[in-house]
């Protein structure tokens, strides 16, 4: 295969998360060969993210290989989040792996969400089961996660009477098995929780992972 392939000039209103990206752009080349060189971009409020990366057209496009980087580019600004991330992530496919690693600077954030009442959830005692069609059973998806988050020092959370600054950072992996495991810690530099009357400064707190579930933290 050999040619070149473009897209420029794009755009796009997300509403819901009240961003407008523009110049999308994405070029594709391939010279004489299976493998064809990806590279694009997108702009959010003037900052850019940028992709590069490859991906070969035969054996279910393995192996391929992208990467996302961007600094300070805003990715919702909505009534209730504000937030601002600098991403370093690599996506890999070799078949039959699929991982994403990397880490993802949030320089800055205000997440203050104003109602939960309308959210369900299912209990944990629900189990979801599918029937795997015939090409997943022959070619099962292995994912693999490694991520870091790290918070900057202008994260600011406002929940049901809570108002806190919040620093730290977290490793997430997805172990084989399915679980997700966690590590590092979420600290709250300066605080303060109004409820029923009551005015209380929070000087210190911490929520720990020490490699177990996300849902099961030490605070």
């Amino acid at each position: 295969l050999t040619g070149d392939l473009a897209l420029s000039q794009g755009q796009v209103a997300l509403k819901k998360w009240g961003i407008n990206l523009t110049n999308m752009g994405l070029a594709m080349h391939a010279n004489n060969s299976d493998r064809v060189d990806l590279s694009g971009q997108v702009q959010s409020y003037g900052k850019q993210l940028q992709l590069k990366g490859y991906s070969t057209l035969n054996n279910r496009f393995s192996p391929s290989v992208l990467t996302l980087t961007g600094q300070d580019v805003q990715v919702v600004n909505s009534a209730e989040y504000q937030v601002s991330v600098s991403p370093n992530l690599t996506l890999k496919y070799n078949q039959p792996t699929l991982s994403l690693s990397g880490n993802v600077v949030v320089p800055e954030a205000n997440i203050k969400p104003v109602d939960f009442s309308s959210t369900e959830t299912l209990p944990s005692t629900v189990k979801v089961i599918r029937k795997a069609s015939p090409d997943e059973d022959e070619n099962p998806l292995s994912l693999q996660t490694n991520v870091t988050v790290t918070l900057g020092n202008k994260v600011h959370l406002a929940l049901m009477g809570l108002y806190a600054t919040l620093s730290g950072g977290v490793n997430i992996a997805l172990a084989p098995n399915g679980a997700t495991m966690t590590t590092g810690s979420i600290k709250v530099d300066k605080g303060e929780y109004k409820a029923y009357g009551q005015h209380l400064n929070i000087s210190r707190g911490i929520i720990s992972y020490t490699g177990g579930v996300i849902e099961n933290p030490l605070l």
